[in-house]
């Protein structure tokens, strides 16, 4: 049986997370307003002669700026965001680690990945670019969002555009959410790696069990336990890429990338006595004698 999040506690979020993932959101949201903003005022500028292959190029060239320009303009706040946020995965562990060492962990993974947040917001563009081209195609059809004739109305189309704003809010505060969350876990698994007993550990890919469930992210969890290199490099490396697996919902193949809109997290359970002696990790005299103490911090789940 895979561990779920029953068997883990509650993340101890050290103080300054929560405030900075609430500014990310204010200012994400405050730049994807500007963003619309600006595709308005470029449609009113053309006016009705507007086309259709106009208003989508306006729309493109804005949504794959976007990603770039705002991680360029908040990038301070992203940087610490993701440094607290790698302090409290380090700090959940139960590892000693001393604060230079956490800041050394934040700063390597900082140099590792200095985009920050844009793979995760180019994915949020192209979802807002499909449905903008939805409004756009339906308006120059001549029918509403129901389906209902109407004639083309450029004052109608800005406005259903202009009601996306509201709407892409909540889509902000899910991708802030999830880029906290994993980095937290990347704070864990960079702590796992400094522990001296990291093999005495079988390591978990913990999904969230509902519909909404990638089918890539059940794939990572069901193929585990991992060692740690193995869950490394899930987390690090396969976690970012497209994988091909069979949707569950329409029982056709496509690909899925993990990371996208995640809800996963990283977990680690003590291996039993008869996995370390397999694994050449305690002699017989020692296997024979583990009903003694275990190794420091191992009691139970290990987050």
């Amino acid at each position: 049986m895979p561990i779920t999040r029953a068997d883990m506690p509650n993340l101890r979020f050290v103080p300054g997370v929560v405030e900075l993932a609430r500014e990310l959101e204010r200012v994400l949201g405050e730049s994807y307003a500007d963003l619309v903003r600006s595709i308005v005022k470029s449609w009113e500028e053309v006016g009705p002669s507007l086309t259709p292959t106009e208003a989508r190029h306006i729309v493109a060239r804005a949504l794959r700026a976007w990603p770039e320009l705002t991680a360029a303009a908040y990038h301070e706040v992203i940087d610490r965001l993701f440094e607290f946020g790698f302090m409290v995965g380090i700090l959940d562990t139960g590892i000693t680690v001393r604060p230079d060492e956490g800041d050394r962990m934040a700063v390597q993974w900082l140099k590792a990945n200095p985009q920050g947040f844009i793979p995760a917001l180019r994915n949020f563009s192209e979802d807002e670019r499909r449905l903008f081209e939805r409004v756009i195609a339906e308006s120059y059809a001549g029918v509403d969002e129901e389906g209902r004739r109407r004639p083309f109305d450029l004052d109608y189309m800005v406005r259903r555009v202009r009601d996306r704003s509201d709407e892409a809010r909540y889509k902000v505060e899910r991708v802030v959410r999830t880029e906290t969350a994993k980095v937290t876990s990347l704070g864990r698994i960079a702590a796992w790696g400094d522990d001296p007993e990291r093999d005495w550990y079988n390591y978990h890919w913990v999904a969230t069990h509902d519909d909404r469930t990638k089918d890539v992210s059940l794939l990572f969890e069901r193929e585990g336990p991992y060692s740690y290199d193995q869950i490394r490099h899930r987390w690090t490396v396969d976690h970012n890429r497209p994988i091909f697996v069979v949707n569950r919902h329409t029982l056709r193949g496509e690909y899925q990338t993990s990371a996208f809109n995640c809800r996963c997290t990283v977990a680690r359970t003590p291996k039993s006595e008869e996995e370390l002696f397999a694994e050449g990790l305690v002699s017989r005299a020692e296997y024979e004698a583990m009903s003694g103490p275990r190794p420091s911090g191992y009691v139970g789940v290990i987050p």
